[in-house]
């Protein structure tokens, strides 16, 4: 099934009335077996969305901008979207600048006229790898594994419930909701999102894009240069590190530890989880942390040039109540019952612990 339009468009080129020319273009592959699916485009967004049939739909959207309507369709026909069922994988890919000439391709490389747009219906177990370089990427409604590499662009990942999804991306932001299985994204620029996601393990990377947690349950990483984060909901071991950044968590069930060099920090918990000792070190950043009534820990808070504010009752080691002092400005000692030690230092930032009303 293929058909054909014209869209006005405004952009203007060579003094010349630019327009949108779309060709779309859709076919089933049937799967005797199945494979891995790989997917690569490497000018336009692709996405996936699973399926219960044990076939594949692809739908293949090639666009063209140009003044001539004899270029346009020429541009079009060299667009093609190529399936390879050989092999141990499944292959779908775009083509680019079929039968034109080494200077035609040149030319159009510079001046980029073309893009393809792919839609891939799929069944949802399959094992997916999606490459893409400036286009968007989409994934929904999946079981097996994925991975998701691009350059620019933006990544979408809805109702996943695989063992691992992976987003490696240069320059994009990312955003994961409802999802059952562990995340890995690393990425440099764009904001990173996730909301409802339940994983065994989360790991988050950005160099300068804020990251934004809500309903999020798992063993978690998050490390950033400078982007801010701000979270809430939040049940698990959490850990992060920053080397610039304003961190403001609410409503966290579980612990966190973090490394954090200048910023501040500030963290609302309603449970107090602790699995092992949990350590909180910045160097010039505020740590503000309300912790439940209930709070229970062997507790060692250091400003060594800075200022600590504890709201909670503290005996030393002898069991007398007072807190134990090592050095200036630090104190140690047991909060209610102990437990596992909660460390708190930092060179010149303040610190203070409050009691949940």
């Amino acid at each position: 099934l293929a058909s054909f339009m014209v869209a006005k468009s405004g952009y203007s080129f060579d003094l010349a009335q630019q327009h949108e020319y779309v060709e779309e273009v859709e076919k089933d592959y049937p799967l005797k077996q199945f494979k891995p699916l790989q997917i690569t485009n490497v000018r336009g967004d692709i996405s996936v969305q699973g399926w219960s049939m044990d076939k594949l739909r692809v739908k293949f959207k090639k666009k063209v901008v140009n003044s001539s309507p004899m270029r346009a369709t020429r541009l079009l026909s060299t667009i093609d979207c190529r399936y390879v069922a050989e092999g141990s994988s499944l292959e779908i890919s775009s083509q680019y600048g079929k039968d034109l000439s080494i200077e035609e391709r040149l030319k159009e490389k510079e001046n980029p006229q073309v893009r393809l747009e792919v839609v891939v219906y799929a069944p949802s177990q399959l094992d997916l790898h999606l490459w893409g370089v400036d286009g968007n990427l989409n994934l929904k409604n999946w079981t097996g594994s994925a991975e998701l590499r691009s350059h620019s662009g933006g990544v979408t990942v809805e109702n996943f419930k695989g063992d691992l999804v992976s987003v490696t991306c240069e320059s994009c932001s990312a955003q994961f909701k409802q999802v059952r299985g562990s995340i890995r994204s690393a990425t440099r620029q764009g904001s990173v999102d996730l909301a409802q996601v339940q994983g065994g393990n989360i790991y988050v990377e950005t160099q300068d894009g804020s990251i934004r947690l809500e309903d999020v349950i798992g063993d978690q990483f998050y490390t950033s240069k400078q982007g801010a984060m701000q979270g809430r909901r939040m049940k698990g071991k959490v850990e992060v590190h920053a080397d610039q950044s304003v961190i403001s968590l609410e409503d966290l069930d579980g612990s966190i530890g973090a490394y954090l060099e200048r910023g501040n920090l500030q963290v609302g918990v309603s449970q107090w989880r602790a699995l092992d000792q949990v350590v909180i070190e910045t160097l010039a950043a505020n740590v503000n942390m309300t912790l439940p009534r209930d709070f229970s820990s062997d507790l060692d808070v250091w400003s060594k040039q800075g200022s600590s504010d504890i709201a909670f009752p503290i005996a030393s080691g002898n069991g007398s109540q007072g807190a134990g002092s090592l050095a200036p400005g630090r104190v140690t000692g047991r909060v209610r019952d102990g437990g596992y030690p909660l460390r708190i230092s930092s060179e010149t930032g303040a610190i203070v612990l409050k009691r949940k009303k």
